[in-house]
């Protein structure tokens, strides 16, 4: 046990990166288009049996789901339907979710009419 009370008060989480649905196999496909991939596990890694066992087995408490890949909005549209349908499995098992945003990627065919450079300061 801590001497420090912020330690002592503060119950251990464990967080998890869990990457999946139709925005990480775009990536995928588009960084590496002749490879093969496991779609199912993709597909299925939010449904109840699987976040279960990240939780039972790697004591998850939270987890840093497919947010955005650097497409542009219309393009990710069916990854927010597909996190949003299954955020309740999520909830239901107490596993705090975080979006996680490439932030670095950016997919210039779909943003060739916005403007990202800083020209001056």
């Amino acid at each position: 046990m801590s001497d420090n009370p912020i330690l002592r008060s503060t119950p251990p989480r464990a967080g998890v990166y869990c990457w999946a649905g139709p925005g990480t196999e775009r990536m995928i496909r588009l960084k590496y288009p002749h490879h093969r991939v496991d779609r199912a596990s993709l597909w299925h890694s939010y449904d109840f049996d699987q976040l279960r066992q990240a939780k039972d087995k790697l004591g998850a408490t939270d987890a840093w789901v497919s947010y955005s890949w650097g497409f542009a909005e219309q393009t990710e549209q069916p990854d927010y339907d597909f996190l949003r349908q299954r955020l309740h499995n999520f909830h239901r098992l107490g596993i705090k979710t975080h979006a996680y945003v490439q932030g670095t990627n950016l997919v210039l065919a779909e943003h060739q009419d916005a403007d990202y450079y800083c020209r001056d300061y």
